[in-house]
């Protein structure tokens, strides 16, 4: 048998198959390590021109995780990645963009202090003992969360 595939690829015809796959692949197959790399992107998605990093898509995806590590003690990236959850975390950043892009067409703009007000009403982040707001509370009950004060 391998007598039959030594003489057909002594063939002229097949030699210049075979050199014509081996061009493709050089051009087409690792033509990026000459190029630079794989185009440079480092856009996941794009919503009314503005973009979704790469970046921010794995910071979503290690929040969404480690908030569902409370639930199951187990779960490695690895199985949040098999189970989908990256694709979760790039539809909750688009949907945050269209959010974001909708209320500005409407005209809606939220401020750093009204944002900060509201932050300072939430009762989630009041101490206990006084009622008033606790910044050592928001910024633990963030950290638990995954978040931290810019991208909360």
């Amino acid at each position: 048998m391998l007598q039959a595939f030594r003489g057909k690829t002594a063939s002229f015809v097949t030699k210049i198959l075979f050199t014509l796959l081996i061009l493709s692949f050089a051009v087409w197959g690792i033509g990026d390590i000459f190029r630079g790399g794989g185009g440079g992107s480092n856009v996941a998605a794009e919503v009314a021109g503005h973009p979704i990093d790469i970046g921010e898509v794995d910071q979503q995806f290690r929040t969404i995780v480690q908030q569902q590590r409370q639930r199951a003690p187990g779960l490695t990236l690895e199985l949040a990645e098999m189970a989908g959850f990256k694709q979760v975390a790039l539809q909750s950043l688009i949907n945050d963009r269209l959010i974001d892009v909708y209320a500005t067409q409407l005209g809606y703009m939220l401020t750093p202090e009204a944002a900060a007000a509201a932050i300072r009403r939430d009762a989630t982040f009041r101490d206990p003992s006084t009622g008033q707001f606790s910044r050592d509370r928001f910024l633990a009950i963030l950290a638990q969360s995954g978040y931290d004060e810019s991208n909360y």
